[in-house]
């Protein structure tokens, strides 16, 4: 009994032994271990710079053009409303009658609520009658109707006929509408005289937009300038009258000296107004100038704030920042599974490097359910967008063998992870 009692001893403090030499070479080499946290993270900018597809579906949504077509115009479930109903014969006689307001909305209603081709085809037939009869909607309608890829009527040379009547007439936000059109060269081609001609007839009656535009277009279109763009001036006129967009664009001037004198001071001052009205990229550049300490004090809480504010209002850059925040326990808890969340959002809208993210997450398990599949569709996307790293691990997917040119592996065989989620629950499905 004695011996036994002795063998058991010693076997305990065998046991103990190992577990302690085991624990202590898995301490050592989890230090040498790379993680999701040594990911490489790219230098964020200050200021963020919209590309030319971005800028002009900004105007777009502010002009409120786009998209006219996408849906029927009335739909009421009421037979009386239909093209050949009670309501619309009374609306027929009146249009014959001649009357400018009848002929256009029966067009639009055979346009928008017929049934075929043929319906359309009279529709079309019915506003240019009240266009002649000098109603002032229908050359602006029969420009959209004639620019929309989507309405089946597209004919770029009739739209451009209709939309430089409609532009005409005097109304500034079609001037700027067609203005935009020609300097895009989307529906016609481009135009730079004609692009330059409708919108400073905008601006000149006024519009805010239209300035905003005037400033900003020598950016995206060679010519445009023609050296007489005050582009400054321009900005500062449609930021005096609350255009976000252009108090936006004069603090990136005022701060990277851009035609003038930089005023640091000045590049605040637009960029806060900018960010009081909402403006995502004013948010996340606010959040830059707090955490570096630029023209104000360094404060984490000030720029975690506005960088959360950017990240809810849909900014993609803000929203994959958050997911480092919450994966590092930046300024707020860490959490993994909210990390997952905020990459998920930003790679949807197409952020790479949240994208790698996904990416390493769901092949390792991290804030995510193990799936591979969906790895590889992370990085597949990541790739398309140029990214070495997720080719890397694409392959490493594919063999099983880490890339010998890749910084780290994809698979990550750090102690405690797989523990640590099996405990915590902490999954995203999905």
């Amino acid at each position: 009994m004695a011996v036994w009692k002795w063998l058991s001893g010693r076997a305990a403090l065998a046991v103990s032994l190992v577990c302690v030499v085991v624990c202590g070479l898995l301490a050592c080499s989890s230090g040498r271990q790379m993680t999701i946290q040594d990911i490489p993270v790219p230098k964020q900018p200050v200021f963020l710079v919209q590309d030319e597809k971005a800028f002009f579906d900004s105007f777009d949504r502010a002009l409120g053009f786009s998209g006219e077509f996408s849906k029927p115009f009335r739909r009421n479930g009421d037979d009386d409303g239909a093209v050949d109903g009670v309501w619309m014969g009374q609306l027929r006689r009146q249009a014959r009658s001649g009357d400018a307001a009848s002929c256009y909305w029966l067009g639009r209603f055979l346009v928008e609520d017929g049934d075929g081709p043929e319906s359309v085809g009279e529709g079309i037939g019915w506003l240019k009658r009240a266009a002649a009869a000098g109603d002032a909607q229908a050359p602006l309608y029969l420009g959209l109707l004639f620019s929309s890829r989507t309405a089946g009527s597209f004919d770029p040379e009739a739209a451009r006929v209709w939309l430089e009547k409609a532009a005409a007439q005097g109304e500034p936000s079609v001037q700027l509408y067609l203005g935009l059109l020609y300097a895009r060269g989307s529906v016609f081609p481009r135009d730079v005289a004609r692009a330059r001609f409708w919108v400073l007839r905008s601006a000149e009656r006024g519009f805010a937009l239209a300035s905003y535009a005037a400033g900003m277009l020598p950016r995206y279109v060679a010519g445009f300038s023609d050296g007489r763009f005050p582009v400054a001036g321009d900005l500062l006129r449609a930021a005096n009258a609350g255009v976000a967009g252009a108090q936006y664009a004069l603090g990136q001037i005022y701060q990277d000296g851009e035609g003038i004198a930089p005023d640091y001071v000045a590049s605040l001052h637009w960029t806060a107004l900018a960010a009081e009205q909402g403006l995502p990229e004013a948010e996340f550049t606010m959040a830059r100038f707090a955490e570096l300490g630029l023209v104000m004090q360094r404060d984490g809480e000030w720029a975690l704030m506005w960088l959360d504010r950017a990240a809810h209002h849909g900014l993609a850059q803000a929203q994959f920042m958050m997911g480092l925040a919450y994966l590092v326990g930046d300024g707020v808890p860490e959490n993994v599974m909210v990390a997952a969340g905020w990459f998920y959002r930003a790679g949807l809208q197409g952020q790479a490097d949240a994208q790698l993210y996904l990416g390493y997450m769901y092949a390792n398990g991290i804030g995510v359910e193990v799936n591979r599949e969906r790895a590889a569709l992370w990085l597949e996307k990541a790739r398309a967008s140029g990214d070495v790293l997720a080719s890397q691990w694409l392959r490493e997917l594919e063999t099983g063998v880490p890339d010998s040119q890749a910084m780290m592996p994809l698979f990550s065989s750090r102690p405690g992870t797989g523990m640590a989620r099996f405990f915590s629950g902490a999954v995203i499905r999905g």
